[in-house]
């Protein structure tokens, strides 16, 4: 998992990372006005999502992971809380809800993120997450998720 804004550099991201985020960020203002719906950049490989909705208390929202897709969950408009990990175990049996979505009933994040307009989150394949959350009110945020396929990731070097 990594956080961080488009508006900064990220050296120590992967390059195709940086390089999806330097266009996020090159047509960031294009972007908030897009229609919602799917956006190919590289066929079924790599596309993003536009996305709006009402953000909900966390207990009211399932955690989920995906197995084959690197989100990058960028913030548009509003504000929005992103619960995320546990990060010391993998997650435990999930019930399938949508091509590569996983729900993960009865366990809870260990930490939430606040992200505001211009905000993202990484989230590899395998990190729990529970996007959309709010500790207030409900409200209207406006994001982009794209979708990175694993097989596009290179192997880290430790």
């Amino acid at each position: 998992m990594f956080m961080g804004h488009l508006a900064q550099a990220h050296p120590l991201l992967p390059s195709l990372l940086q390089q999806v985020l330097a266009r996020l960020a090159a047509d960031v203002e294009a972007l908030k006005t897009r229609a919602c719906g799917r956006y190919p950049l590289e066929g079924d490989d790599l596309f993003y999502l536009v996305q709006e909705g009402l953000t909900a208390l966390p207990q009211t929202l399932q955690p989920e992971y995906h197995e084959a897709y690197l989100d990058i969950q960028l913030l548009l408009c509003g504000q929005e809380w992103i619960g995320v990990g546990p990060f010391d175990v993998p997650p435990p049996k999930a019930t399938p809800a949508g091509t590569d979505l996983f729900f993960v009933p009865g366990l809870e994040p260990s930490h939430y993120l606040r992200l505001q307009p211009g905000d993202f989150v990484v989230l590899y394949p395998g990190e729990l997450h529970k996007p959309l959350c709010t500790l207030a009110q409900p409200a209207f945020v406006r994001k982009l998720v794209v979708k990175i396929h694993r097989k596009l990731l290179a192997p880290v070097a430790v």
